[in-house]
Order: C-alpha cells, then sequence, then structure tokens
C-alpha cells in the first residue's frame, strides 16, 4: 500500500483550541487501523499482472512515456523494473528516469521516497504495524516507518522531490503522494472489521498511460 508505502512526515502546528469536530471525516470519527497485520497474497491483486494488462490496451508505450520508457513495457534499457538507475520506467519515462526512482534516498518529512513508494507498489509489505492516535498514524512495514497526520496539509519531503497529503475520507486514511515529475501515488487504508482484516488500494498514475489501481488485502495478525 502496497498501498505504499514510506519516511516521517513533519508534525503539524499545534491545534487551535474549538469545540469538537461532528464532521465524519474528523479524527475522532476515525476508526482503528491499529494493529499487526499480515499480507493475504490470496485475496490481493498482482500489481505487475495489472501493469502488463493495461500495456495491452495502450499503457507502457515505448518513446519516453507511459509506464515504460524506451523500448517499452515496464523496463527502458537495462530491462527489469527500470532504465538507468529509473524506477517504473527508463530515460524519460512517466515513473522514472536516470538516476530516479528506487534510488532516491527517502525524505525527511514526506511519506517516503518516490522510490520507496513505488516499490510498495510493485512489492507490498509481507506485514504492516499500525500504531494510532488521535493525531498521528504510525505505519512500519518492516523496512521504514510512515508518521502520518491526517491534517489535510500538504508536506514536502526533504529534498523537495514529493508532495504528500494525508487526510480521513469516511473511513478510509487516503495518502496522497506526488512527485515533481508528475507520478501520482494515492494510497487508501480501510478497516473491515467484520471480517479482521485490512484493505489498502493503491493508485499509480503517470503524466502519460492509465492509473493502475491494486487491492491488497491484509489479515489481522492472531
Amino acid at each position: 500500500m502496497a498501498f505504499a508505502l514510506g519516511t516521517a512526515l513533519a508534525a503539524p502546528a499545534g491545534l487551535a483550541a474549538g469545540a469538537p469536530q461532528s464532521s465524519p471525516d474528523s479524527a475522532a470519527a476515525a476508526p482503528s487501523l491499529a494493529g499487526k497485520w499480515t499480507l493475504n497474497k490470496d485475496q490481493s491483486e498482482d500489481a505487475r499482472a495489472k501493469m502488463h494488462d493495461a500495456g495491452g490496451s495502450g499503457g507502457g508505450r515505448a518513446g519516453g512515456g507511459g509506464f515504460g520508457g524506451r523500448g517499452g513495457g515496464m523496463g527502458g534499457r537495462g530491462g527489469g523494473m527500470g532504465g538507468r538507475g529509473g524506477g517504473a520506467g527508463g530515460p524519460g519515462g512517466g515513473f522514472g528516469g536516470r538516476g530516479g526512482g528506487d534510488r532516491d534516498p527517502d525524505g525527511g518529512n514526506g511519506a517516503g521516497s518516490r522510490g520507496g513508494s513505488m516499490r510498495s507498489f510493485f512489492e507490498p509489505p509481507e506485514t504492516l504495524t499500525i500504531t494510532q492516535t488521535a493525531d498521528e498514524i504510525g505505519v512500519d512495514d518492516g523496512q521504514r516507518v510512515l508518521h502520518l497526520h491526517p491534517d489535510g496539509k500538504k508536506i514536502k519531503s526533504e529534498g523537495g522531490g514529493s508532495e504528500t497529503t494525508t487526510k480521513w475520507r469516511g473511513n478510509e486514511l487516503v495518502v496522497e503522494m506526488k512527485t515533481e515529475r508528475g507520478t501520482k501515488i494515492d494510497s487508501a487504508y480501510m478497516p473491515a472489521p467484520e471480517k479482521h482484516q485490512l484493505y489498502v488500494t493503491s493508485t499509480l498514475e503517470g503524466r502519460s498511460g492509465q492509473p493502475i489501481t491494486v487491492r491488497r488485502v491484509y489479515d489481522a495478525a492472531e
């Protein structure tokens, strides 16, 4: 959430005093995401399969656009997931570029580098450990920790390469990340307490090429 999903967001400014909020999107009315969750691979969607399907209908075009760089598909020069150090695209691709993608270090204030978020989209973490207070949700995927403040404010990463917004939308915690190259990864965390599950739905959208949406299912750990 993969859907993901990581590194720290800056702490929000002190909350102004006032009457309690009654909106269903307020932290007071927010559902609990807390707990340890294990990926249910059988019920989860495969991002690479969805990418392949999108390529068959016009996605993943060559020539520097869509989901691939030169050479098309999921890799540019150098094959694999990226081109020359790129993320999911080769040189000039929508999701990477020379030196882009997974090689980017995590920023100190954002929800993570575009490389970390991209990696989580294609390779969802096996486990998620989530802690939650009214002001902060911590998401530990075993490799990195997100410190999310659902106040709807736009937070720039330390290096300025990405911008992240976290907010409640009904029963979902929505994390929206956009890079300076125009790539967007939106992840929504929604609990299903009656099934003892957590759904993480992530959408990847580049400057060109159709959006790819995948849903991951996590079971509550015993």
